[in-house]
């Protein structure tokens, strides 16, 4: 697992007597050769994932949750944690407390995927969230230059993801090759 260079966004020159955190967990789940994305209404894209709840034993369970409640997701293999990602802002309802968003990153692959499964809650609901698998190679193109709360996040957690799996299949392109000469 690496850690990713926090995200930080407020003023340090502030002063500050709280720091809230919210777990939560993001996912880069790969179905047929693509990544399974949200996209929004306004045409925005979003990482599944979301809050650790009370009743989540773990970040894996609130994983399966939330793939399931957003995208239909039933059944993941190879779930792996890969990175871990801060971001601290200032917290829209209060000028001394900075708000942590502490969000574990995992790789998956889906297994199975039912569209009835879903069950958004209100504020998904407004986003007009859908699903859509896309290419590897047009994901980046569909988080960048985009202005939504989320998507510095996403799209670091994206480029994070993909320079793990290069380097992995590297890993592997490098075995292989030491095998063939012994």
């Amino acid at each position: 697992m690496i850690v990713i260079e926090p995200i930080i966004s407020y003023d340090p020159s502030g002063i500050y007597t709280e720091v809230l955190t919210r777990p939560a967990v993001k996912a880069v789940c790969f179905r047929n050769n693509k990544i399974v994305v949200l996209k929004c209404a306004d045409g925005s894209y979003k990482l599944p994932g979301g809050g650790v709840e009370k009743d989540d034993d773990s970040n894996e369970m609130a994983l399966s949750r939330e793939l399931k409640e957003e995208c239909g997701i039933t059944e993941i293999m190879n779930s792996k944690l890969i990175a871990h990602l801060d971001e601290f802002k200032q917290d829209e309802l209060s000028e001394s407390t900075i708000f942590n968003i502490s969000t574990n990153v995992f790789h998956c692959h889906v297994v199975s995927m039912d569209s009835r499964e879903r069950k958004l809650d209100d504020y998904e609901s407004e986003l007009g969230m859908t699903v859509e698998e896309v290419s590897i190679k047009k994901v980046l193109s569909l988080f960048e230059n985009q202005s939504q709360p989320w998507s510095k996040r996403d799209l670091i957690i994206i480029i994070s993801s993909l320079e793990i799996l290069r380097s992995q299949e590297g890993e592997k392109r490098n075995e292989y090759s030491n095998e063939g000469h012994r």
